[in-house]
């Protein structure tokens, strides 16, 4: 382990030598029989490999890693082994595997609280997204991600995740926000003597002011990046530097310093491919070497070695068979007397299973029961209802009646779904109620002659009882008031009913084209469907807003979960 936590610091800075470590290590582990040792070598000999750019040997590596994990329940290791296999994927371009990944290494690693990973494998879904430029979601995944590293107090991590912010903002030629998340890093790299992140900082730099054509700017940033990059002797870091000196220069209409830099640059590049053939080359060497030494080494220990086996190993030999013999025999009459013990409480534990599976299953019987007939008292109440509408003549009085109807129905919707679902009885399918609302208020409201077209966005989610009745009713009173009222003098009626869940805040959003309200917000206390909303929504510990725009009205609940 030792040597594994050695190479994975090293592989930041010395990949040579850290491929020599590693390496080691993978040769001891073959012995051994400690499958999580194993695992956890094999995982780091796929890190190395993965940021050597070795992605598919990388890959397999995680897959073996993972193999072994899973053999023994090991979730920080699965988690781990994901979340290299995701970055593996996310490399090659296989962008639908790595992010079954990424999701694969979060439910993981939140199970057991590993911050680390969780963080990581956010960043990771967010370079995703920005490689498919998807700038919105790779942001939403950024942001997340240093959440988990302001926690673990990374600042190197928080450095990364704030270049990666700016370097979004950049795409979305956000030059001045950009410009501010780069600083952020610097200032961290700087204080933690990166040198290396530091001289990439400048370069981007540099680049927003060329795309804002503050050209001058950028050559500074160039000239800082240029400094860092001829002490650190990089070959490709100076390439790259002369490289962008060539276009600065190019777009300053320079085109004799911009010859210049590019041909510094191409020197560079060729200078880079000679001295990692050199790399290789010596890498190849020293290893060669360190196996003719091994070998000489194990020879002579072996010719020792063997006079001194022979001399005791007869002696030994006899003494471990009398003390087998004595383990067996004791071993033997403990493990007669545990099986019999075993024997007894396993059949009071199937015993006792046994009542708990008939008691689950009555409950569960029980409570589908309860909920249906629930469902039925209601319906009876609604169609009592309809029996006394039909005995009144105040269009006020029936029109009293009716909105009760819906509100009872709403709720009686929510226990059909509970007795009609098989999953927990205890949870309600909201994706299913919210739509079963729309379509009893789209039936009770619409005709032939002007069809309101319903856009129904509700992601799949469950909620307790106790926050399905009040969000329900809130929904159908929101939508109830929407029928009645938005669409009188619309040619093309459209109703929105959306949700979001971030598993902290839920979101119901009600949308469509009317006319409006007469101010952005509204006044509390102005009508019984709107007190109803108000209440339900304090039992809900959330907040309302109603607002009026140009197309239409928007009504929007928060609450959390």
């Amino acid at each position: 382990m030792m040597l594994v936590s050695k190479a994975n610091k090293l592989s930041r800075y010395d990949l040579v030598e850290a491929t020599v470590i590693i390496d080691s290590a993978l040769r001891l582990s073959k012995t051994s029989k400690n499958d999580t040792l194993r695992a956890r070598v094999l995982w780091g000999k796929g890190r190395i490999e993965n940021y050597r750019g070795s992605y598919k040997s990388s890959l397999e590596y995680a897959l073996r890693a993972r193999k072994l994990f899973h053999s023994h329940n090991h979730t920080e290791g699965l988690s781990a082994s994901f979340l290299l296999m995701g970055h593996n994927y996310s490399a090659l371009g296989k962008y639908e595997k790595s992010h079954a990944d990424y999701v694969q290494a979060l439910h993981l690693a939140r199970k057991i609280n590993a911050k680390k990973t969780i963080a990581e494998a956010y960043n990771g879904l967010g370079n995703d997204a920005y490689d498919k430029g998807d700038y919105e979601t790779a942001l939403n995944y950024y942001n997340q991600s240093k959440t988990y590293f302001i926690q673990l107090k990374a600042y190197l991590n928080i450095a990364d995740i704030n270049n990666n912010i700016a370097n979004i903002y950049s795409e979305e030629k956000m030059y001045s926000k950009a410009k501010t998340a780069y600083r952020e890093a610097l200032k961290t790299y700087i204080s933690q003597k990166n040198e290396t992140s530091q001289l990439y900082i400048y370069y981007n730099l540099a680049e927003v002011f060329r795309k804002e054509e503050l050209y001058d700017s950028s050559l500074y940033f160039l000239d800082l990046c240029l400094d860092l990059s001829l002490k650190s002797g990089s070959f490709s870091d100076i390439r790259i530097t002369y490289n962008g000196l060539k276009e600065t220069h190019e777009k300053m209409g320079d085109f004799r310093k911009a010859l210049y830099f590019s041909e510094l640059s191409h020197a560079y590049e060729d200078s880079i491919i000679t001295s990692e053939n050199d790399q290789y080359i010596a890498q190849l060497e020293v290893e060669y070497q360190k196996k003719i030494d091994q070998r000489t080494i194990a020879n002579q220990s072996r010719k020792l070695d063997a006079q001194t086996r022979q001399t005791y190993a007869a002696f030994i030999a006899m003494g471990i068979l009398v003390i087998l013999l004595i383990l067996f025999f004791l071993y033997n009459r403990r493990i007669r007397t545990l099986n019999r013990k075993l024997a007894i409480t396993n059949q009071k534990v199937r015993l006792k299973n046994s009542q708990i599976d008939k008691a689950l299953h009555e409950r569960e019987v029980l409570l589908k029961e309860v909920h249906h007939r629930v469902k039925n008292s209601l319906q009876i109440i609604s169609s009592l209802l309809n029996l006394q509408e039909l005995q009144l003549t105040d269009p006020n009085a029936i029109k009293a009646l009716q909105e009760s109807k819906l509100r009872i129905q709403s709720i009686a919707l929510m226990h059909q779904n509970l007795y009609q679902q098989d999953a927990d009885l205890g949870k309600v399918n909201i994706q299913s109620y919210l739509r079963d609302i729309l379509e009893l208020q789209q039936k009770a409201f619409s005709s032939p002659e002007k069809m309101v077209n319903c856009i129904f966005k509700v992601i799949p989610s469950e909620l307790d009882i106790d926050r399905s009745v009040p969000l329900g009713l809130i929904a159908s009173e929101v939508i109830n008031n929407a029928f009645k009222h938005a669409f009188t003098s619309i040619e093309q009626p459209q109703l929105i009913v959306r949700t979001t869940n971030d598993h902290r805040q839920f979101v119901l959003e009600v949308i469509d084209n009317g006319p409006g309200l007469e101010s952005t917000t509204t006044e509390k206390g102005n009508s019984l469907g709107l007190e109803i909303v108000e209440a339900l929504t304090l039992q809900l510990e959330g907040h309302f807003v109603l607002e009026s725009r140009n197309e239409g009205t928007v009504f929007r609940l928060e609450f959390p979960i």
